[in-house]
């Protein structure tokens, strides 16, 4: 019980945190699904203009995740790290991308970079000890899932430490 409220709390935050969720309202508005090529000429060419401006990178790099393209996602991202590097949403998503094309160890550092911004975030605990569950470190997975359980649940009673 205590996992799949772990689990609901973190898809809540990330939820909050993701700027485009396919599917979403947020999604359709920021690309029409009839019009994907244009949305990213449009973008394309705004960046080409103005290609000091991390954010309109970070938006073609977020079409490219959403169209599942991640190797050019994740060049794109680091483009933005290049630009502004404390971009939190670049470093999520890059470690994501990454994740995606099983660069664990990378993807991992990115998150225990984002934790060390940002220690009561308890979806990126939980998100680091996935990845090191996924690169077969159980023990110290173990010790970031407790982390997240212990910044969702806090001092609860009867809650197992």
């Amino acid at each position: 019980m205590k996992r799949l409220t772990a689990v609901l709390s973190a898809l809540f935050v990330l939820a909050c945190f993701l700027p485009v969720l396919e599917g979403s309202e947020v999604f359709r508005v920021m690309m029409p699904s009839k019009n994907k090529e244009r949305y990213y000429q449009r973008l394309r060419n705004m960046r080409l203009n103005s290609p000091e401006n991390p954010e309109l990178s970070y938006q073609l790099a977020n079409f490219f995740y959403a169209e599942k393209m991640y190797d050019v996602a994740v060049e794109e991202y680091r483009r933005v790290l290049k630009l502004s590097p404390e971009h939190a949403g670049a470093k999520y998503f890059l470690s994501e991308s990454l994740l995606k094309m099983k660069y664990y160890e990378e993807a991992f550092w990115l998150v225990r970079d984002l934790i060390s911004n940002d220690k009561e975030n308890a979806e990126l605990y939980y998100k680091a000890g996935e990845i090191l569950e996924k690169m077969g470190e159980h023990m110290a997975a173990k010790q970031y899932f407790k982390k997240s359980d212990e910044l969702v649940f806090g001092d609860i009673p009867g809650f197992r430490k």
